[in-house]
């Protein structure tokens, strides 16, 4: 393996893992506004669900405890992740010049990572499948980083627009003149849940990123120990 004397290999991984954690922030926003009046019940569980993966993966980017060779590693393969989805996106609407382009585009970032020393990922059909490393599923990635894996499980139920889900966490029964009827509701010990999962979620990769940077840490901690007592968490 190669040394990596090139600070850029290094600095794309904090890139990608900076600008996670700007779309976890514009999340964060956004689910302030589905728990304030006119409140929604389904909305807020998608935003923290997106909270949780835009964190997760940048925790995952920066974890203290790899080395560079891996934090590479897991640049390479997140990237790789992101340019298949635009094949993927641009075959849907058909425009193949941009496809083969994109096709390209991924062969160049392949040679990069081989030259560096990574090996070639296919299957058993050679089939490239990742760059540098299979990438994880983003479940994974969560309960690796986060040890959420259930509660992204439910809130990924809610995105899909699983009934029972909506029916369970959205919704309640009421009696209208006899009749059982369904109405949005969503209970108040779960939008502390919800907050809690979110201010988690957050401080994970905010805690390791001022750790890095040599940020005054227990300053930061202190914020987010607010937070968790204002929810009347521990």
């Amino acid at each position: 393996m190669n040394s990596f004397k090139e600070p850029g290999r290094v600095q794309d991984a904090y890139i990608q893992a900076n600008l996670l954690l700007e779309g976890a922030a514009d999340h964060l926003i956004a689910f302030t506004k589905t728990v304030t009046e006119p409140a929604t019940t389904i909305a807020p569980w998608t935003c923290v669900r997106a909270i949780l993966e835009s964190c997760a993966l940048s925790a995952w980017l920066i974890d203290p405890a790899i080395d560079v060779t891996v934090r590479v590693q897991r640049s390479f393969a997140l990237r790789y992740e992101g340019l298949d989805q635009q094949v993927k996106c641009l075959r849907a609407f058909r425009n193949i010049e941009d496809v083969d382009r994109m096709n390209n585009r991924i062969d160049e970032v392949e040679r990069d990572a081989l030259e560096l020393g990574f090996p070639q990922i296919v299957n058993r059909t050679g089939t490239r499948i990742g760059i540098a490393q299979q990438m994880p599923t983003i479940t994974d990635v969560i309960e690796i980083t986060l040890n959420e894996e259930a509660t992204y499980r439910i809130m990924s139920a809610m995105a899909h627009g699983h009934i029972w889900a909506y029916r369970h966490l959205g919704f309640k029964l009421v009696d209208d003149e006899g009749e059982l009827t369904l109405e949005k509701h969503l209970e108040p010990f779960l939008v502390q849940y919800l907050c809690l999962q979110a201010v988690q979620a957050l401080s994970k990769p905010v805690l390791l990123k001022g750790n890095l940077l040599g940020w005054d840490i227990r300053n930061i901690d202190s914020i987010f120990v607010s937070a968790l007592a204002d929810l009347r968490v521990p």
